[in-house]
């Protein structure tokens, strides 16, 4: 996420973008499990 966060800053480019929004899905994933684990 972090790597596509930086893409997108340095160029805004479509691949960043992507790249950024994938991130941020498994990241929202991530977070989901280990909620429903603590939970």
């Amino acid at each position: 996420a972090i790597t596509g966060a930086t893409t997108v800053t340095g160029t805004l480019g479509v691949t960043g973008l992507a790249t950024l929004n994938s991130g941020a899905d498994l990241n929202n994933q991530k977070i989901t499990k280990l909620g429903l684990v603590e939970n």
